[in-house]
């Protein structure tokens, strides 16, 4: 069976890369990664509130659930963006980083995800008795 493969992100049009051109999320340049909120669910790592990019940003990702009806989605790093094609059934593959992953964003992104996928050499991986030891 055939399948098509389809990018979904930010700056692919820039690029010249065919896909899903999805807004970006960032609060400002020189961006963090943090979202500076003061609470968030324990499932998220990255909720800013009232930011129209993380709005436009999930409805182009559930549009296209919608429209391609996709029967798999390998996401590379967002908790977030697993949760919500857990949330609209669609089944995930999710990329594992090298390093110890057993925050609370992390560990529910795994349980929504189908299967792991942990592109890295085992001798990379960080045991969690070996990550404790102080």
């Amino acid at each position: 069976m055939n399948q098509d493969v389809v990018l979904l992100g930010t700056g692919l049009s820039a690029n010249g890369v065919d896909g899903v051109e999805l807004a970006d999320d960032r609060l400002e340049d020189g961006f963090d990664g943090l979202d500076h909120e003061v609470s968030r669910p324990l499932s998220l790592h990255y909720a800013p509130l009232r930011h129209p990019g993380i709005r436009l940003r999930t409805a182009a990702i559930s549009r296209w659930f919608e429209e391609a009806d996709p029967s798999l989605m390998v996401v590379d790093v967002s908790t977030e963006v697993a949760m919500l094609a857990r949330l609209a059934s669609v089944p995930v593959a999710y990329v594992r980083l090298a390093g110890l992953r057993v925050d609370q964003p992390h560990l529910e992104a795994f349980r929504s995800a189908l299967t792991l996928i942990a592109p890295f050499h085992e001798s990379l991986e960080t045991s969690l008795a070996s990550a404790l030891v102080v």
